[in-house]
């Protein structure tokens, strides 16, 4: 058996690894502070919703 590819993990789990830490700062931001944390919360909370909208929304090719 051949072992993954370091840019092969990283194509896989970047983008889920990043939503995540993303989700992770805007819960904490949230329960931090005020006033410009909770700025920080709302746009760190944001990206997955709008990445899960993008993916969910766009439209697929037929390959022909």
């Amino acid at each position: 058996m051949k072992p993954a590819r370091q840019g092969s993990l990283r194509a896989i789990w970047g983008a889920p690894i990043l939503l995540g830490l993303s989700t992770c700062v805007g819960l904490l931001s949230a329960l931090v502070g005020d006033g410009a944390w909770d700025h920080v919360s709302a746009l760190a909370l944001g990206a997955p919703v709008v990445a899960a909208a993008w993916y969910g929304l766009r439209r697929r090719r037929d390959p022909d």
